[in-house]
């Protein structure tokens, strides 16, 4: 509200201290429009497309066809835990064909919101030494069968499949189906899978250590060129790759696992106590919402 007031003999203008109060209605531009702001320059037409559109969409700020759209991350890692807990609860002997049906939905929802690299923690290499023989035996003769009947599915979707780990201690008919489905997809591009196998974060960044030493060593580096980003690259779940900025875990467990050590201090972690016969549509989904309300100041 404006109203004159007298200073030194002369008439001004001034507003009044009551504040407009903040309008609900919808505006498709500003959302949260709020008269006592002013708008700044973060909110300009591309900004604002940038957030209703996923970040690596196309340079034409194309909408998604989608239900809803969502900050898109580069980089999903999940782990499936929970699949002895949901057979036992419902009373059933345990069977892996469950968790490989949510593994292939996992890539079915990385394709369908564009997410460019995806980490499927397949086994750990501590389940070897815990698991009966008979239950690692099931587990890797269904993942055997998994690779050799999808195998069409990632070569039409364009899934880069990678399997990283101690792969030598896995039976030597999956080594020869994980090398075919390795060769026969190196070239896609619209999805990069990287399947840990065998495998804990301790052991990928020994193996890593390894290789920079033995390039040292042979003089094809200085110690000098040791490094953070050296290090990453020489990491299996990594390499060239971006580092993962969501985690899924499911089953409930509050803690990170075998999967990610190196990347976890910028990872977004979203633990859910869904178990992995039931991980669905609904899990990734709250998984992206949440990753829209990460915070992004790493403790600044």
């Amino acid at each position: 509200m404006l109203r004159f007031v007298r200073v030194n003999g002369f008439s001004l203008l001034a507003s009044s201290k009551k504040l407009v109060e903040p309008t609900e209605i919808y505006n498709p531009i500003f959302p949260n429009y709020n008269p006592n702001h002013f708008i700044s320059r973060k909110n300009s037409l591309r900004s604002l497309c940038n957030f209703i559109t996923p970040k690596n969409c196309d340079q034409n700020c194309e909408v998604m066809n989608q239900e809803e759209e969502f900050i898109i991350p580069k980089h999903v890692a999940l782990a499936l835990d929970g699949s002895r807990t949901w057979h036992k609860k419902h009373g059933l002997d345990l069977d892996y064909k469950p968790f490989y049906q949510g593994f292939m939905r996992f890539i079915e929802y990385c394709l369908k919101w564009k997410v460019s690299s995806a980490t499927f923690y397949v086994y750990g290499l501590r389940n070897f030494k815990k698991r009966s023989k008979e239950e690692v035996d099931l587990f890797l003769d269904q993942l055997e069968t998994v690779l050799e009947e999808e195998l069409e599915y990632f070569t039409r979707k364009g899934v880069r499949v990678l399997a990283v780990g101690e792969k030598y201690m896995l039976p030597k008919s999956l080594q020869a189906t994980i090398k075919k489905v390795e060769e026969a997809t190196k070239d896609n591009a619209k999805l990069d899978l990287v399947l840990p196998i065998c495998y804990t974060s301790q052991s990928d960044i020994v193996q890593a250590t390894r290789k920079i030493c033995h390039k040292v060593k042979e003089g094809s580096i200085t110690l000098e060129d040791v490094n953070e980003d050296l290090i990453q690259q020489h990491l299996a779940v990594l390499g060239s790759r971006p580092i993962p900025d969501l985690f899924i875990r499911t089953g409930g467990q509050l803690r990170v696992g075998m999967l990610l050590g190196w990347q976890i201090a910028n990872v977004h972690l979203h633990i859910t106590n869904t178990c992995a016969p039931d991980f669905g549509k609904d899990v990734f989904l709250d998984a992206l919402r949440s990753y829209q309300k990460r915070d992004t100041t790493f403790g600044r």
